[in-house]
C-alpha cells in the first residue's frame, strides 16, 4: 500500500478533491466505485483514529478533527470508510 504524506494541509485537500469526486458520482454509479473513494478517504483518517465507548470515532489530531468534523457535516459519516478504528490509541496528535 502506498503511504500517504503525513502533512494534514496535504491530507485536508486531498480529501476535499475526493469528497467532492465521491459526491458528483450519478446517482446510479455502481456501489463499488463509491467505496472506493469512502475507502480512500478513511485512509486519511485511520492513523489517527480510534473509537469511544460509545461508537463514536474519535480523531487525535486536532486538524484532522476539525477536517473529519466539517467533511462529515458536508457528507455524512457513512461515506468516510475508516478502517478498523476498534480500540485504536490515535497517534500523531499534537
Amino acid at each position: 500500500p502506498t503511504k500517504l504524506p503525513e502533512e494534514p494541509d496535504y491530507l485536508c485537500s486531498s480529501g476535499w478533491i475526493i469528497a467532492r469526486k465521491l459526491l458528483q458520482l450519478p446517482a446510479n454509479a455502481p456501489e463499488q466505485s463509491r467505496n472506493v473513494f469512502r475507502s480512500f478517504l478513511g485512509s486519511l483518517f485511520a492513523p489517527y483514529a480510534s473509537k469511544t465507548a460509545d461508537g463514536s470515532v474519535q480523531i487525535s489530531k486536532p486538524k484532522m478533527a476539525t477536517f473529519y468534523r466539517e467533511l462529515t457535516a458536508q457528507i455524512g459519516a457513512h461515506s468516510i470508510d475508516i478502517p478498523n478504528p476498534e480500540g485504536r490509541a490515535g497517534k500523531n496528535s499534537e
